[in-house]
């Protein structure tokens, strides 16, 4: 049997976020056409909104079903998938929150310069309270809206019983301090109504 699974390249996925943008940036620029759009950041060597991979882990179709065909039933029940038990377990944020750009762009997700690291919590997947951590400058951005992070994205996919344990690649780190390290950070003025003092 031919294998049919065709993974989207790098190249691919930059290209429809590139395309999304000019589309929204020609409209932009035609209801407001004394400002600028700002630019597109994304990095081509890691677009996108997903940083997961899943190659070799089933060599074609055949595989794939195999693989579900022996799960037991209880991993496909709406309560177990809810909770991160089910036949996989996604790793993702979900930041819903709606802001107005700069550009005047409304928009579901934090904007760019909110913060300067994203710390997620994995619990609710793997059961474990684990951060991973990214610099909002290596997140890319929203393809509509350059200065919008976007409300979801994939860390890694877990599926059952072919992976133990989430695999953290770039642009997340499982060490605060190798973010820190390793990136350009955008640094916010600390808000003294933001500290928690509690003990």
């Amino acid at each position: 049997m031919k294998n049919k699974f065709k993974k989207k390249t790098k190249k691919d996925i930059y290209e429809k976020g590139y395309q999304t943008y000019l589309r929204n940036k020609k409209d932009y620029e035609k209801s407001n056409p004394s400002k600028e759009f700002p630019k597109f950041t994304w990095n081509k060597d890691y677009p996108g909104l997903e940083s997961y991979d899943l190659d070799n882990l089933w060599k074609d179709e055949t595989g794939l079903l195999k693989w579900i065909n022996s799960l037991p039933n209880e991993l496909f029940k709406k309560e177990n998938v809810d909770i991160g038990k089910g036949s996989i377990s996604i790793l993702m944020t979900h930041m819903p929150s709606t802001r107005i750009s700069s550009s005047g762009i409304k928009s579901t997700g934090p904007l760019k310069g909110e913060f300067g690291i994203l710390a997620v919590d994995l619990f609710y997947r793997t059961g474990k309270h684990e951060f991973v951590f990214s610099s909002s400058n290596d997140l890319s951005h929203q393809p509509g809206s350059p200065e919008h992070l976007s409300q979801n994205y994939t860390i890694d996919i877990m599926p059952f019983g072919l992976k133990t344990k989430p695999v953290i690649q770039f642009p997340w780190y499982k060490d605060i301090n190798e973010c820190i390290k390793n990136n350009n950070l955008i640094y916010r003025e600390i808000d003294t109504s933001q500290i928690d003092n509690r003990y």
